[in-house]
């Protein structure tokens, strides 16, 4: 028997082949009766639509890469009106597709393994975002929700049986949620779910801190159910459910004993958002480290007699010169070395 999720988002995909191509006006009537017999019936055509649009966005407009669209956009299509049974097969193909045209037109590999794992994603119903060192994105939901990553961030959305599921993989997210008390949203990241109805958060996710700081409303963490007791990197962290107001951030980091809440600079958190990065009063090992994120060119710090010293100030992330210039000036800090890769800064003025 076919399970009733799996129906809708065979009759989404039908529905979005016939509404392509179709101009008669009874069609799009039954159309709209079919969406007003169930809110499941929207979101799944919505789902498969932006499906189709990602295929376009991710192969643009190159010749060979359009050519592979169609058949793509087919297999999603067919993919959703038959048994999940077929996912492996299905997903191998088109693997196998996008890298022989990524090859042939000489693309990134990166941008093979995002599209490889875009389609995947796609494929059951998933949309994957990710950005590269230095970028920003934001991207609407179909809820009214807003979602924006910040550098080197991937994040899968997923909405589904009643939940609205984000699931932040690595980096950093601003989450502005629409208010929808019978969906709640819920972001999944290192283990522990943050879940809310209508508010706004940032959450950050590396292999040495797990981070949510509040905007507004209101947001409870806990460990996902299938972690039960939750480990954290290599430190042993039990959390308990925690509920987090206006202002207030959680912290764990892998050699902590247990999560901490503490109020927290709003302002200072999100202003990344501007491509900005605030420090004050401190060290410069933490520094250096937090503008280490936004950039391939790396400052590397040669003495250990540089790591506390400390600074003060708002700095853009895609400019580091600004910040080299402020230490030198300021600190008792030379640039020994300046290359491609990295900036290596030394003791003495």
């Amino acid at each position: 028997m076919v399970r009733t999720a799996d129906r809708i988002e065979g009759e989404a995909a039908e529905w979005a082949d016939l509404l392509q191509d179709s101009k008669d006006p009874e069609t799009f009537r039954s159309f709209e009766r079919w969406c007003a017999a169930d809110t499941a019936h929207g979101l799944a055509f919505d789902r498969i639509s932006s499906a189709y649009r990602n295929v376009r966005t991710a192969i643009g407009d190159s010749r060979a890469l359009s050519d592979m669209e169609s058949e793509t956009m087919a297999r999603v299509a067919a993919h959703a009106r038959r048994n999940r049974r077929r996912l492996g097969a299905v997903f191998a193909g088109l693997a196998a597709s996008v890298i022989a045209v990524i090859a042939f037109t000489g693309g990134s590999w990166s941008e093979l393994e995002y599209l490889r794992d875009r389609a995947g994603h796609m494929l059951v119903g998933e949309s994957l975002y990710r950005t590269a060192v230095g970028e920003r994105l934001s991207v609407a939901l179909v809820d009214g929700s807003m979602l924006t990553l910040n550098t080197d961030s991937r994040a899968v959305v997923r909405y589904r049986d009643g939940i609205r599921g984000v699931t932040l993989l690595s980096g950093q997210a601003l989450f502005e949620v629409a208010k929808n008390p019978g969906r709640p949203f819920v972001v999944t990241a290192g283990g522990r779910t943050v879940t809310a109805l209508g508010t706004a958060f940032d959450v950050r996710l590396s292999n040495r801190i797990f981070e949510v700081t509040m905007l507004e409303g209101h947001v409870v963490v806990q460990p996902q159910p299938e972690h039960g007791g939750l480990k954290y990197a290599n430190a042993g962290l039990i959390d308990a459910r925690t509920e987090l107001g206006p202002g207030d951030q959680l912290v764990a980091t892998a050699v902590s004993d247990a999560p901490i809440v503490r109020k927290a600079d709003a302002r200072r958190a999100t202003s990344w958002r501007e491509g900005q990065i605030i420090f004050d009063n401190d060290a410069l090992a933490y520094a250096v480290g937090e503008l280490n994120r936004y950039g391939r060119r790396q400052l590397v710090l040669s003495d250990p007699r540089l790591s506390n010293l400390r600074v003060s100030g708002a700095f853009n992330t895609s400019n580091t010169g600004v910040f080299i210039e402020m230490l030198t000036v300021h600190l008792p800090v030379r640039v020994t070395e300046s290359g491609e890769e990295r900036v290596v800064l030394s003791y003495g003025g």
